[in-house]
C-alpha cells in the first residue's frame, strides 16, 4: 500500500463522520435563528451574557468582568458558564449571538465524534468499531438532549473527556515530553470549559485509569510517566490561570460554599427511574434529562456479547460502569464520597456523572464489535451476536406494548433489522459493523433532531421596554414572577435587573435580598440558589438601596402600599417561560415615586467586626442610609452628614461615573453590589471603598462639587496572565526536552 492510500484510509472514517454530523445537524449551520427548546439554559441564561460580552467589547475595548443584567450586578468573566475565552467561544468575537452559539453546539458535537473515534482507535482493535463508538457518542440521546437543553458548557466538557483518556494514555505508553505538552493543553482546555463538575467527574475517573494503566511498570518507567503526569497538570493549572483563579475568588464568596447533602441530592433518582435504561420517555419530573439513565437502545447488544464472551478480561471497564451507576443514588458510596473525596460537596446531582459512563460504555460496546470481527468466521459467535440484538429487541418490543410507547416500540423495532443482517451474513463485514452507526439516528434522533428559532421571536423588543434600557440612565428592574421579563433576556435587550437566574451566585448579595424579602435572616435559604425571586417585599427601601426604579409583574401587586405608582398594563405580551417556551401574557409596569438613586449619602456610620454582625446590623437597621461597614480604618467624627447630591453620568459595563456635590464631608453609598476588584477614584486621585450594608459599596468623599470613577477590575486575573506566561514557556521548554534527559 502506498503512503497516499494510507493516508486515504486513515481520513475515511474520520471523513465519514464529520459528514454523517454535518448532515444531521444541518439546521446548526444552515437553519436561521438560534438553536431552540422551550428548556434551553443558553436561552434562559447564556444569550444574554453574551450579548453583553459583546457590547462590552463594542463599547468598553476589554474583556467583561462584571455582569450588571443579573442580581443588581455579578462577576462575568469569574463565571464559569460564560466561557469567554474557551476557544471555540471566540466565535463570539466577529459573529452574531445567535450564529455563534449555533456553530459552537455544531463544533461541539463534531469535536465530540473525533474525540471519541481518537481515544477508539487507541483502545479497539478495528476502525470500524472505533466508527460505531464514535458515531455513537455524536448522536446519542445523551448528546442530543445536551443540545436540547442548551447545555453548551456540558457539551464541551462531553467532547474534550475522550481526548482527556487519551491524551493520559498516550502520555503513560510513551513518556516523552511533547506527550506532556499535549496532555497539559488539553488540561487546560478542560479547565477553560465552564462545566467545572464534569471535568471533575472526568478527574477523579482519569486518576483510577491512570493508576491501571501504571500497574505493573519497572521504576524507571514508572517514575518517569509519574513525573510528566505531574509537569503537564501543573502546566495545564498555569495556562488556565487567567479563567482558574477569579473562578475560584468568586466560588470562595458563593452560595456554593453553603453545604448540604440535601441540595446535593435534590430529586435523586429511585427504581422507577431506571426504566429511563430502556426509554428516554419514562423519565417524570420537570427536568426529565436530569435523571435519565438512557444510554441508547443499540448499545446493549455488543456490550452484551462482550460481557458473554470475554467477561473476565473487561472486568475492570465493566466494573468502573457499576461504580459510575451507583453513584447516580443515594447510597453510602455517594454519603461517603460526599464527605470524604475533596470537592465532591460543590456539586449537586451526581448523577450527571452519566454522561462519563456513556463513554465508557461506548467503549465496551465497542470491544464487542472487536471481538465479532475477530470471531466473523464462526457461526455460533455469529449465532450469538445476532441473539443479542434480537433479545434487546423484543425486549423493547414487550415493554413497549406494556407502558404503550410507540418511540419505544420503533427504536426496538430498528434492531430486529441487525439481528438479521448478522444472522445471515459470513463472515461479517467492516462496512456491516461501521454501518451500525445509523442506529442512534434511528433511534434517538428523530426525537430530538436540532431546531432553530430567530431570536427577534424569542425575545421580542417591546416598547414598553424602551424607558427600562440601561442607556436612558435609569435605575435597576425588579421582576416579580420569571414571566414579567424573563431573566435571561435582560442582557440580551439591555436591561439592568435586580434578580435573575444564576447557577453561581454571591453570597453576600442573596444574604441582602432575603432580608429585603423577609426581614429576617432566619429565613434565609440553605445551600446553593439559582432562582433570585422576589416573592415579598418586607423592607421597601432596601429595594430602593438597590436603585431599583420599577418593578414589573404580570399581575397586580400591592404596590402603592410602599409608593409605587402604576405606569402602564399591557395585555397579550409574548414571553419567554423556562420550560414552557413562548407564552402570552399580561404584564403591568410600576415606577418608585421615593427613588434614593444609584448612590446616596449616609446619614451615619458605624463600623461592623464581621460579615455576620453586618448582616444582623442590616436586618435591625431603622434606615438603609444608616451605613455599616465593615474594615472601618478612619474615624467617622469629621463628617457633618449634611448630604448633597450624587447622580449617575455614565453607566457602562465595568466603567462607571458619577457626578458628586457634596456638603462638607461626608459617606457616600453606592447602590453597586460589593465584590473584590472594584476601584473609585474621585477627581482622579484613588479613594478606598468599602463593603457597606453587607453588600454594597460605601467611600467617603470630601466638601465640593467631584467626579467619582467607579471601575471593575481583577488582580486574579493579572495574576493569572503573568502564570500563563510561565506555563507557555514551561511547555516550551518541555516540547525541546529530549527523552534521554528525563
Amino acid at each position: 500500500m502506498t503512503v497516499t492510500e494510507k493516508k486515504t484510509s486513515s481520513a475515511l472514517f474520520p471523513s465519514l463522520l464529520i459528514l454523517l454530523g454535518l448532515a444531521f445537524f444541518a439546521k446548526l449551520w444552515l437553519g436561521q435563528g438560534i438553536v431552540y427548546s422551550p428548556k434551553s439554559d443558553i436561552i434562559a441564561q447564556g444569550v444574554g451574557v453574551k450579548a453583553l460580552f459583546q457590547e462590552s467589547l463594542k463599547q468598553e475595548g476589554r474583556l467583561l468582568l462584571w455582569n450588571p443584567a443579573v442580581n443588581c450586578g455579578t462577576p462575568a468573566h469569574a463565571n464559569p458558564l460564560a466561557m469567554f475565552t474557551f476557544p471555540p467561544h471566540w466565535l463570539y468575537l466577529f459573529l452574531p449571538v445567535d450564529r455563534a452559539t449555533n456553530l459552537i453546539f455544531l463544533l461541539n458535537v463534531l469535536g465530540a465524534g473525533l474525540a471519541m473515534y481518537v481515544l477508539a482507535l487507541r483502545l479497539l482493535k478495528q476502525k470500524a468499531s472505533a466508527f460505531f463508538c464514535a458515531a455513537g457518542y455524536m448522536l446519542c440521546h445523551r448528546c442530543l438532549q445536551m443540545i436540547d437543553t442548551g447545555w453548551l458548557a456540558p457539551l464541551s466538557m462531553y467532547a474534550l473527556t475522550p481526548l482527556l483518556f487519551w491524551s493520559l494514555d498516550s502520555l503513560i505508553e510513551r513518556p516523552i515530553g511533547r506527550r506532556a505538552v499535549t496532555l497539559a493543553i488539553i488540561l487546560g482546555l478542560c479547565l477553560s470549559q465552564g462545566f467545572t463538575q464534569g471535568f471533575y467527574y472526568a478527574l477523579l475517573g482519569s486518576l483510577f485509569f491512570v493508576a491501571y494503566r501504571l500497574r505493573g511498570r519497572d521504576r524507571l518507567d514508572y517514575a518517569k510517566a509519574s513525573a510528566l503526569l505531574a509537569v503537564a497538570g501543573v502546566l495545564g493549572l498555569l495556562i488556565d490561570a487567567p479563567d482558574l483563579l477569579p473562578r475560584l475568588e468568586f466560588i470562595s464568596l458563593s452560595t456554593r460554599l453553603n453545604f448540604d447533602y440535601a441540595f446535593c441530592i435534590h430529586g435523586a433518582p429511585s427504581w422507577p427511574d431506571l426504566k429511563t435504561l430502556i426509554d428516554p420517555l419514562q423519565a417524570a419530573g420537570a427536568e426529565p434529562w436530569e435523571k435519565n439513565f438512557y444510554f441508547g437502545l443499540w448499545l446493549y447488544p455488543p456490550i452484551l456479547f462482550a460481557c458473554w464472551k470475554r467477561g473476565r478480561q473487561h472486568l475492570p471497564l465493566i466494573a468502573a460502569c457499576a461504580v459510575l451507576f451507583l453513584f447516580c443514588f443515594d447510597t453510602p458510596l455517594l454519603k461517603s464520597a460526599y464527605a470524604v473525596v475533596p470537592g465532591f460537596r460543590l456539586f449537586r446531582h451526581p448523577w450527571r456523572v452519566l454522561m462519563l459512563e456513556q463513554a465508557a460504555l461506548l467503549i465496551l460496546a465497542g470491544k464487542g464489535l472487536d471481538i465479532m470481527w475477530q470471531e466473523r468466521k464462526d457461526p455460533a459467535s455469529c449465532r450469538t451476536f445476532s441473539c443479542a440484538w434480537a433479545a434487546v429487541a423484543l425486549l423493547g418490543l414487550a415493554l413497549a406494548s406494556g407502558w404503550k410507547s410507540p418511540p419505544l416500540a420503533a427504536s426496538a423495532a430498528w434492531l430486529l433489522l441487525p439481528a438479521l443482517w448478522f444472522a445471515l451474513q459470513r463472515p461479517i463485514k467492516a462496512w456491516s459493523i461501521a454501518g451500525l452507526c445509523l442506529l442512534p439516528i434511528l433511534d434517538g434522533g428523530w426525537r430530538l433532531a436540532p431546531v432553530t428559532t430567530p431570536l427577534a421571536t424569542i425575545f421580542p423588543d417591546q416598547a414598553f421596554y424602551a424607558p427600562l434600557k440601561r442607556e436612558k440612565l435609569h435605575g435597576r428592574i425588579a421582576a416579580i414572577g420569571r414571566t414579567a421579563i424573563p431573566y435571561g433576556a435582560a442582557g440580551y435587550l439591555g436591561i439592568d435587573m435586580a434578580n435573575g437566574y444564576e447557577p453561581l451566585n454571591l453570597k453576600n448579595f442573596e444574604d441582602y435580598f432575603s432580608i429585603l424579602k423577609f426581614g429576617d435572616p432566619g429565613k434565609i435559604a440553605a445551600g446553593s440558589i439559582s432562582w433570585t425571586d422576589l416573592e415579598a417585599i418586607a423592607k421597601p427601601d432596601m429595594l430602593r438601596a438597590l436603585d431599583i426604579e420599577y418593578l414589573i409583574s404580570n399581575g397586580p401587586q400591592p404596590l402603592e402600599k410602599i409608593d409605587f405608582e402604576p405606569i402602564g398594563t399591557f395585555a397579550d405580551v409574548p414571553v419567554f417561560s423556562f420550560y414552557k417556551g413562548m407564552v402570552r401574557v399580561p404584564v403591568r409596569v410600576w415606577r418608585d415615586l421615593r427613588p434614593l438613586g444609584s448612590a446616596y449619602f449616609a446619614t451615619s456610620i458605624k463600623k461592623v467586626a464581621d460579615a455576620g454582625s453586618s448582616l444582623m446590623a442590616l436586618a435591625a437597621a431603622a434606615s438603609v442610609r444608616d451605613a455599616y461597614v465593615l474594615d472601618l480604618d478612619r474615624s467617622a467624627d469629621s463628617l457633618g452628614f449634611l448630604g448633597g447630591t450624587a447622580q449617575m453620568t455614565r453607566k457602562g459595563y465595568d466603567d462607571y461615573s458619577y457626578r458628586i456635590v457634596s456638603r462638607g464631608e461626608n459617606f457616600l453609598i453606592l447602590s453597586q453590589v460589593w465584590y473584590p476588584g472594584w476601584q473609585a477614584g474621585i477627581d482622579g486621585r484613588e479613594t478606598r471603598l468599602y463593603r457597606t450594608n453587607h453588600a454594597l459599596l460605601g467611600c467617603f468623599v470630601p466638601p465640593g462639587e467631584h467626579t467619582l470613577r467607579l471601575r471593575m477590575t481583577s488582580s486574579k486575573l493579572k495574576t493569572g496572565l503573568l502564570l500563563f506566561a510561565f506555563g507557555v514557556l514551561g511547555m516550551g521548554a518541555l516540547w525541546t526536552l529530549k527523552t534521554s534527559a528525563l
